[in-house]
C-alpha cells in the first residue's frame, strides 16, 4: 500500500528531527542526522544546514509494515508557509507536530485550518515530552479547545481500546455510539471503525514522545500503519493523471509530481493543464526518484507515488497533468512587499531573469518590475524570507542584492453596486461588455457569474470574458493596489461576426472593470493578524495598553498559572515588529505568536492614500475609457462619457433594450493616395483635438534632454544630437502587411521576423535615421521584455501583458519631445495616438515602398565601379 504523509509543525517543534527518526526506523537511513549538527538528511540545501531551518520541502521514502511511505518534510517557519501549503494537495495524511513544552502556537492553528481546507486526515505528535515544563495533558487540552475536540491520545493503543478509550471514541460518531451502547461492537470492529473516522476527519489520533530520543516514534508508525489505508493500487490501470506540487532549478528545470492515477514512463507525452485554463502537450525527458538531495533514474512511476520529471517547461506548482485538474488558488498569500536594490553595473535583464527563476520555484514572490519607477518589488511573508532571498541571489546567481523595509500589501474593494461597461473598437476589431460590480463577502476574492443570455452573446464568448476577468490582477483606483472581494456579474456583451478576436474582449473586459471602479465608492483594505501573547502576570496591563495603541482589539486575559494569555487581532502594519518590543520589556520571559487573519478596512485610509499619491486617470496601463470607431479609425472616449456611447443600452432590469442601432462594422482596408491620407490625418487630428485639446508643436531643443536610466532605449537620446529622425516599427503589423513577409511567415514566423530586421538595418544605414523595431511578446508568461542591439538597429520584445501598441505609444511620447518621430503601422487607433503625440504616421505600404527604393539605391551604388563609389580615391 502506498501512502504519502507530510510532516508539519510550528517552528522549532522538532519536525525535521521526527522525520529523521521515521526514515531511520524505516530503514531509509543508516544514521540519524540532526538539525543542530547541520547533517539532517532532508535539509539538503547548504542554506538550510547553515541556518538550521527548513526552507524547501524535503522528500524521501521508507517502508513500515506492509506499506511504502512517501514522506514530505515541510518548512515550519511562518515565512515559508507558501512552500508548505503547495505540498498539501499531494498528501494522503499529515502528521502535525506540537511541542509539549510550548503548546499550541498561532501557526499551529493556521496549519490546522489548512488541513481542514484541503480535507487531509491528520495525526498529531506531542514532541519534546522530555523537556522541562512539558505537559502532555495541558497540550491535549489546548488541542481540543483550539483545534478539535476529536483529538484523542492513543499512547499504548494496540488495536483494542480499553473501556475509557472506547467511550471516548464512540462519542465521536452517532452510528458508532449506537452500536457501542447496544453491545454490538466486537474487538475486531474497532480498527475498521477508527480507520473510517480518521479518513472522514472525525478522529485525530495523538501520540506523545521525544523525537530526539526516539521515544514514541515507533508507536506513531504503528498507529499510521494500523489506522490508515489507500486505494492507489486500484487506480494504476486508469488513464494517467498527476498533480505538480513543486518546481526546482539546478542542472535543469525539474517538476515534482504526485501521480493520482495510471502510470508514467520516460518519453511519454502528457497533457499539461495550467490554472488559467491553458493546455499544452509536452514530453517527459527524464523520470527520477527524489531522496533528500539525490535524484536517481526511475523506470516507471505508478498511482500514489511521488516522482520528479524534466521536460515539462510550462508546468508550474499547482498545475494538473494528464487527467488531473489544477489544484486551485492557495489560501496563504504574502502580506508584505519589499523593493530590491542592486549595483548599477549589473545587467538589468540578468537580474530580473534571476528573480524570475526564484519566482518559478516560489510563485508567491509575485516579482513585479515597475518600469516608470525603475524598481523591482517582491511579495514576502517576512524578514527571514528576505534574508534567504538575499543569500540565494548571491550564492546561485552571483548578484549582491539588498532589500528595503517591508511594507504591507494593501487591497482595494468597493462598497456599492455599480454598472460597468467597456467598448473596444479600433479598425477591424470589436467587443463590448457590461458588468454589474458589487461588494463580495470579506475574503471571497473576485467571483464571477453570468446573467447574460446566450441569445445575446454566445457561450464561448462568455467563457472567454470569464477568463479575462481572472487572468489579470486588476488595480484599484485609490492606491493602485489589487482589488478583492468583488462580485463581477456579466449582464450583456456583443461581438462582431467578422472582426472580433480574442484579444478584443480582453481589452473590453479590462476597461469595463476599470470603468466600474472609477464609478464606485472604493475602500482600502489592509492585512490583519491574530495574535496570542503569553507574558508574566505583571506585564498583562502593558500588553493590553500596547494593543490599543497599535489599533488592535483583544479579549479578556486568561490565566495559566503565573502566565497571562492575551488573544486578539491587530493591523499587520502596526503589529509587525511587536515581537521584538515584547521580548525586550519582558526580558525574554514573554512571547507572542502571530498569524495572518484576513483583510479589514484600513485603519488610516486617508493617510495611506495621501502617501501613495496614486492618480488613476494618469495610469495609462489601466485605462478606464473606451475605444470607438468612426470614419474608419478608432478614437478614445473618457470613462465619464463612455456609458452614453455604448452600442448596448440596458434597461432598469439590467437587460439589453430593444436594438436601436446596428453594430458598427469596420471599413475594409484599401490603398490610400497621398491626398486621401493627408485628409485622413487632418480628420484624425481634429478628432484628437476635440477630445484632448490642441496639439502643441514640439520644437527640437538645442541639446538632448536626459531620459531616465530605466528606459529600454537607454542611451539613444543621449548619444544623438537633437532633431535626428526616429522610426518606430510595429514589427508583426508589418510582417502581416507586406506580401513577401506574410508568405514567409506562413512557413516560419522567425524567418520573416529576421528578414524584416535585416532589411530595416539596411534601410537605417542608408537613410541615416534611428530605427526601433517592436515585437509583441505580451502572451509570453513571465516575460520581462528585452532590448537587443543588432548592429545599429534596436529590436524590442515587449514584456508580459504589454502590447507593441502600448510600447510604441510610450516611446513616442518620450522621444517626441526632442526628436522627429515616425511610426510605421496600419492600425487606426495607433495612428490616432501617434498624431496626438506630435509624431507622423507611416502606413505599412509606404514603408515598404521606401525600403524597396533604398535597397535599389544600395544595389546601384554597389554596382558602380570602385573608383566611382563615395569615399574612394
Amino acid at each position: 500500500m502506498r501512502k504519502t504523509i507530510g510532516i508539519l509543525a510550528h517552528v522549532d517543534a522538532g519536525k525535521t528531527t521526527l522525520s529523521e527518526q521515521l526514515l531511520y526506523l524505516g530503514g531509509a537511513l543508516r544514521e540519524r542526522g540532526r538539525v543542530d549538527h547541520g547533517d539532517a538528511f532532508l535539509d539538503a540545501e547548504p542554506i538550510e544546514r547553515e541556518r538550521g531551518i527548513t526552507v524547501f520541502s524535503g522528500q524521501a521514502d521508507f517502508r513500515w509494515g506492509d506499506s511504502v511511505y512517501y514522506l514530505l518534510d515541510t518548512p515550519g517557519h511562518t515565512d515559508f508557509s507558501a512552500e508548505m501549503e503547495r505540498v498539501l494537495p499531494a498528501l494522503d495524511f499529515a502528521v502535525l507536530v506540537v511541542s509539549a513544552a510550548e503548546g499550541v502556537q498561532g501557526h499551529t492553528e493556521t496549519l490546522w485550518r489548512l488541513l481542514g481546507h484541503y480535507g487531509i486526515p491528520a495525526f498529531l505528535f506531542l514532541n519534546k515530552i522530555d523537556r522541562p515544563g512539558a505537559d502532555a495533558g495541558r497540550t491535549m487540552e489546548q488541542l481540543r479547545r483550539r483545534c478539535s475536540p476529536a483529538a484523542v491520545l492513543l499512547d499504548g493503543f494496540s488495536g483494542v481500546p480499553d473501556e475509557s478509550l472506547a467511550e471516548e471514541l464512540a462519542s465521536l460518531d452517532d452510528s458508532l455510539l449506537e452500536r457501542y451502547l447496544e453491545g454490538g461492537l466486537e474487538p475486531e470492529d474497532w480498527v475498521p471503525a477508527m480507520r473510517r473516522l480518521v479518513r472522514e476527519r472525525q478522529l485525530f489520533p495523538c501520540f506523545s514522545g521525544s523525537a530526539l530520543k526516539g521515544e514514541g516514534v515507533r508507536e506513531l508508525l504503528d498507529g499510521l500503519e494500523l489506522l490508515t489505508e489507500t486505494d492507489w493500487e486500484a487506480r494504476e490501470d486508469l488513464p494517467f493523471g498527476a498533480l505538480a506540487y513543486q518546481v526546482r532549478r539546478g542542472a535543469g528545470r525539474y517538476v515534482w509530481l504526485k501521480l493520482t492515477s495510471g502510470r508514467l514512463r520516460c518519453r511519454d507525452e502528457v497533457l499539461c493543464r495550467a490554472a488559467d485554463g491553458t493546455q499544452t502537450r509536452e514530453k517527459v525527458t527524464e523520470l527520477l526518484r527524489c531522496r533528500g538531495g539525490r535524484l536517481t533514474p526511475l523506470e516507471e512511476a505508478k498511482a500514489g507515488e511521488l516522482c520528479c520529471v524534466a521536460g515539462l517547461s510550462s508546468v508550474r506548482a499547482g498545475d494538473g497533468v494528464g487527467e488531473e485538474e489544477p489544484s486551485g488558488p492557495r489560501e496563504l498569500t504574502p502580506v508584505l512587499l519589499s523593493r530590491a536594490q542592486w549595483e548599477e553595473a549589473y545587467d538589468l535583464r540578468e537580474v530580473i531573469a534571476a528573480f524570475r527563476t526564484l519566482e518559478d520555484e516560489e510563485p508567491a514572490l509575485s516579482v513585479e518590475w515597475n518600469e516608470p519607477l525603475s524598481e523591482l518589488r517582491v511579495h514576502v511573508m517576512g524578514e527571514v524570507q528576505l534574508e534567504i532571498l538575499r543569500e540565494l541571489m548571491q550564492t546561485r546567481f552571483g548578484f549582491s542584492v539588498t532589500f528595503g523595509d517591508c511594507e504591507v500589501l494593501y487591497r482595494e474593494t468597493i462598497e456599492d453596486t455599480v454598472h460597468a461597461c467597456g467598448h473596444f473598437e479600433p479598425l477591424r476589431h470589436y467587443a463590448e461588455v457590461h458588468f454589474l460590480l458589487s461588494p463580495g463577502e470579506r475574503g471571497s476574492g473576485i467571483t464571477f457569474e453570468s446573467r447574460c443570455s446566450t441569445d445575446v452573446l454566445e457561450k464561448s464568448w462568455q467563457n472567454l470574458i470569464r477568463t479575462h476577468v481572472f487572468e489579470k490582477e486588476h488595480k484599484g483606483v485609490l492606491l493602485g493596489a489589487p482589488i478583492t472581494d468583488i462580485r463581477v456579474t456579466l449582464l450583456a456583451g456583443r461581438a462582431h461576426l467578422k472582426h472580433t478576436e480574442g484579444g478584443d474582449f480582453r481589452e473590453a473586459v479590462y476597461r469595463a472593470i476599470r470603468h466600474g471602479l472609477m464609478c464606485a465608492k472604493s475602500r482600502v483594505l489592509e492585512p490583519w493578524c491574530a495574535f496570542s501573547a503569553a507574558v508574566p502576570q505583571e506585564y498583562a496591563g502593558r500588553v493590553m495598553a500596547d494593543v490599543q495603541r497599535l489599533c488592535g482589539t483583544f479579549g479578556p486575559p486568561a490565566s495559566e498559572g503565573e502566565t497571562a494569555v492575551i488573544e486578539g487581532r491587530a493591523p499587520v502594519a502596526t503589529f509587525l515588529n511587536y515581537q521584538r518590543e515584547l521580548t525586550a520589556f519582558t526580558r525574554g520571559r514573554g512571547s507572542v505568536s502571530i498569524r495572518f487573519d484576513g483583510y479589514e478596512p484600513c485603519h488610516n485610509e486617508d493617510e495611506a492614500v495621501a502617501a501613495r499619491g496614486y492618480d488613476p486617470e494618469a495610469d495609462t496601463e489601466n485605462p478606464a475609457g473606451s475605444v470607438f470607431c468612426s470614419h474608419g479609425a478608432g478614437y478614445y472616449v473618457p470613462w465619464r462619457e463612455a456609458g452614453a456611447k455604448m452600442h448596448i443600452q440596458l434597461g432598469n432590469d439590467g437587460r439589453p433594450k430593444q436594438e436601436e442601432t446596428e453594430t458598427h462594422a469596420a471599413a475594409p482596408v484599401s490603398s490610400e493616395s497621398f491626398e486621401s491620407r493627408a485628409a485622413l490625418d487632418k480628420e484624425l487630428l481634429a478628432i484628437f483635438e476635440r477630445t484632448y485639446g490642441p496639439v502643441r508643436s514640439r520644437v527640437p531643443q538645442t541639446a538632448p534632454r536626459r531620459i531616465r536610466a530605466e528606459k529600454p532605449w537607454k542611451g539613444l537620446r543621449r548619444k544623438q544630437p537633437a532633431g535626428d529622425d526616429y522610426l518606430l516599427v510595429d514589427g508583426y503589423n508589418i510582417v502581416h502587411a507586406w506580401k513577401s513577409l506574410r508568405e514567409l511567415a506562413a512557413k516560419s514566423l522567425d524567418a520573416a521576423r529576421e528578414q524584416l530586421i535585416h532589411r530595416l538595418a539596411n534601410y537605417q544605414g542608408w537613410k541615416k535615421c534611428r530605427v526601433i523595431v517592436v515585437f509583441d511578446a505580451y502572451k509570453v508568461k513571465g516575460g520581462v521584455g528585452s532590448v537587443e542591439h543588432k548592429g545599429d538597429l534596436w529590436v524590442v520584445y515587449t514584456k508580459e501583458a504589454e502590447t507593441a501598441d502600448m510600447y510604441i505609444e510610450k516611446t513616442t511620447y518620450e522621444l517626441g519631445r526632442d526628436h522627429r518621430v515616425r511610426v510605421a503601422t496600419s492600425d487606426g487607433l495607433e495612428q490616432l495616438i501617434i498624431l496626438g503625440r506630435g509624431a507622423q504616421r507611416m502606413p505599412a505600404s509606404e514603408l515598404e515602398y521606401e525600403v524597396l527604393r533604398a535597397e535599389e539605391e544600395i544595389r546601384a551604388v554597389i554596382a558602380r565601379p570602385a573608383e566611382g563609389r563615395p569615399g574612394k580615391t
